[in-house]
């Protein structure tokens, strides 16, 4: 059957690699002609045999590019038995609903393989995105506000691959920004072009996004945070004004008793990412939910997530007394006492791990160079323990 040929098509392709290069002329436009025929499974194998031919005849398949990005374009929203109208309210209602019938590979309707074609197609604009360089303008007109429109996708695993292909176009947009340097949006160069569409692009991104952070799917939310903290890499600073939709979504995962001890110690990750890539104040506003959460976590009987928290601490003490920029009207002290004492209770334990054990003496410290003025009747019980550990 034509379904059969056309995987064969994309395997041999796969195996053969840029030798299937002299065949691309005679081969696409046969397949092509199966591409909007009414069979679903069809369409997969068209746009599966399409990627294939994307990744391993580069040069070749350059003038196939556009109609293939339309087609991707055009499946990647393929929902025929779906109304995503009323976006706002329905978004979260279809995901819990989608939950209850199970993830992975169980999808909410036997009968219905609309999805295997929206994965399809993001998978082969995965393809192009890490293929076409060259491309990135066009990518962030075209290919950009499309997939950001889609994280509203149903189905888990097609929305974990729709994530993948943004990330894909995020990283290949970093080496044309300088990770740390500020970047001018008034620079239009070409080399600037991509980084100056991706910042009128950030709010859209964040609004998308935010509303995933509390979905009951733990790999959507991890998702989530992979692309944020994939976005801050390229755009440092990029979701300063955007943190009163993102501070609720970091509570939800470390606060949720549902969260498994990936998804916290992702999100810590994420905070960590945060806390790097943004100037101190930004987060003061938010001290009163990020303190008692990050304290809380520190204090979580599983060692992976109490060591990742006091790297975050750490982090978290720089921010609130920033010792090497203009001092802020800002009143740390209410949070410096539960600070020491979450992390002296982890400084003085014996029966903890090693990690941990590191990592608190390196919390400790730097509580003490930042907060120490402040903690002058408690020193006396910590700068011992320090000594002890010396004498080791």
């Amino acid at each position: 059957t034509t379904r059969t040929y056309i995987q064969a098509l994309g395997s041999i392709c796969r195996q053969a690699g840029h030798r299937f290069g002299d065949h691309v002329e005679r081969v696409m436009p046969l397949v092509m002609t199966y591409a909007r025929q009414d069979d679903d499974e069809l369409k997969e194998h068209v746009l599966q045999a399409c990627e294939a031919m994307v990744s391993k005849c580069g040069s070749e398949m350059s003038g196939h590019i556009p109609a293939i990005v339309d087609l991707c374009l055009e499946y990647i929203t393929y929902d025929p038995n779906y109304n995503y109208d009323d976006e706002d309210d329905s978004d979260m209602e279809c995901d819990d609903a989608g939950e209850e019938d199970g993830s992975d590979d169980e999808y909410s309707d036997d009968d219905d393989v609309s999805w295997k074609v929206r994965r399809a197609a993001a998978k082969c604009l995965e393809a192009v995105i890490m293929t076409r360089h060259e491309m990135m303008e066009q990518f962030y007109t075209t290919i950009s506000p499309a997939l950001i429109n889609r994280f509203k996708e149903r189905e888990e695993n097609v929305k974990a691959d729709i994530f993948h292909a943004y990330q894909a176009l995020l990283k290949q947009t970093k080496p044309s920004a300088g990770v740390n340097i500020p970047v001018d949006p008034n620079r239009m160069d070409a080399e600037e072009g991509p980084v100056t569409l991706l910042q009128s692009q950030v709010a859209n991104i964040v609004e998308a996004n935010h509303r995933q952070m509390k979905e009951k799917s733990i790999k959507t939310r991890q998702g989530c945070f992979a692309l944020l903290t994939d976005l801050i890499q390229v755009l440092p600073g990029s979701l300063a004004s955007h943190m009163d939709q993102i501070i609720p979504g970091i509570q939800f995962c470390l606060g949720n008793n549902q969260s498994n001890s990936n998804m916290k110690i992702d999100t810590l990750s994420f905070i960590q990412c945060l806390l790097t890539h943004h100037h101190p104040t930004v987060f003061h506003p938010h001290a009163q939910i990020l303190v008692p959460a990050i304290i809380t976590a520190v204090s979580d009987t599983f060692y992976k997530i109490s060591s990742e928290a006091l790297v975050v601490l750490q982090f978290l003490v720089k921010v609130l007394r920033p010792l090497d920029s203009s001092p802020t009207t800002f009143d740390f002290t209410l949070y410096t006492n539960n600070i020491y004492q979450c992390c002296f209770t982890k400084l003085k334990a014996q029966d903890i791990d090693q990690e941990v054990k590191e990592r608190a003496i390196s919390c400790m410290g730097q509580i003490i160079a930042h907060l120490g003025d402040s903690i002058q009747p408690e020193l006396g019980a910590s700068l011992p323990i320090f000594l002890d550990r010396l004498r080791n």
